[in-house]
């Protein structure tokens, strides 16, 4: 019993931290995204264990504010994907949702009156994650429960 609850546990948490990094990546891929579309250059995606936000490096002459919702446009309808799978891909809307906002946080510093709801954005965003990790453990639990049956 206990061993196969650890696993579990571990399953979930290794599920957890590849959604995390694809959603960071895919994020930071947003931003590049949406520089080469305004005829701006993305020079590198950069992830630094010595700088506390991966950040994607962009030459530019334009207005960045734009480039900055880069990551969140990129990442939303991924979420919304999740949303039309059903029962089972609903948790990940949630997580992936949540976690799009999470990540966001940073990028609406550009943004002078978006700058001031950034408390709401980080509740709004944990709240979806746990929401959706919650449903996670739900549907684990049902099917469990349907196995003992």
């Amino acid at each position: 019993m206990k061993k196969s609850f650890f696993r579990l546990v571990s399953k979930i948490l290794l599920f957890n931290f590849l959604i995390f990094i694809s959603l960071l990546s895919l994020h930071e891929l947003g931003h590049a995204i949406f520089a080469s579309i305004l005829g701006c250059r993305a020079k590198a995606i950069i992830f630094d264990s010595s700088f506390p936000n991966p950040y994607t490096e962009i030459i530019c002459e334009r207005n960045l504010e734009i480039l900055a919702m880069g990551g969140l446009i990129f990442t939303l309808p991924l979420s919304f994907l999740f949303k039309l799978i059903g029962k089972e891909g609903d948790f990940l809307f949630y997580v992936v949702l949540g976690l799009s906002l999470f990540l966001s946080i940073s990028d609406f510093s550009y943004f002078s009156l978006l700058a001031n709801l950034r408390p709401l954005m980080e509740f709004t965003g944990i709240a979806l994650m746990v929401y959706g990790e919650c449903r996670l453990g739900w549907l684990v639990g049902e099917e469990a429960y349907r196995k003992l049956i």
